[in-house]
């Protein structure tokens, strides 16, 4: 995967950030967030510089051993013992 960042019309603080949002969709959360500011997935522009608790959340749950691809939402919940 490439990521390619303009550094004529960025400064370090969006290149930074921009970066994280790239890495962090591909490690798989790639869908934007509308109601969190703090996330790096936050749908309008922002500089946040690191990953939020949240953001940290589904990050282990999309990686969580007891989650497999193609179970449903229930399944899911029972697997993670809620």
């Amino acid at each position: 995967v490439n990521v390619v960042i303009a550094s004529d019309v960025t400064d370090q603080a969006a290149r930074n950030h921009l970066l994280l949002e790239e890495i962090t969709g591909g490690l798989g959360l790639a869908n934007d967030i509308d109601t969190e500011k703090d996330s790096i997935l936050y749908q309008p522009w922002t500089t946040t510089q690191q990953l939020s608790d949240l953001d940290w959340q589904l990050l282990n749950l999309l990686y969580d051993r007891r989650v497999t691809p193609g179970m449903d939402t229930e399944t899911a919940l029972r697997a993670l013992g809620l």
